[in-house]
């Protein structure tokens, strides 16, 4: 069975070449990419939020995510 999972990237753009520095795997299957996806903008604001203010304003933090397709074994009961 077709699922996706939301991956998100912890990145700075402090210096000349941006570069992430973390990275979630989120502990969610996904029926839909499109599901996915529009998780995918409240979480990064979620993960945001969670940040210092000023951690964000000297490191230009930002939050890339995308989704990738995973198979999930269906098993019988």
């Amino acid at each position: 069975m077709l699922k996706f999972v939301l991956i998100l990237h912890l990145c700075t753009f402090a210096d000349i070449s941006p570069r992430c520095i973390g990275t979630i795997v989120m502990p969610i299957e996904y029926n839909s990419y499109s599901d996915c996806i529009l998780d995918g903008y409240i979480q990064a604001n979620n993960s945001l939020k969670e940040l210092k203010e000023e951690d964000i304003n000297k490191y230009f933090y930002a939050i890339k995510f995308e989704c990738k397709e995973t198979y999930i074994e269906k098993k019988d009961i």
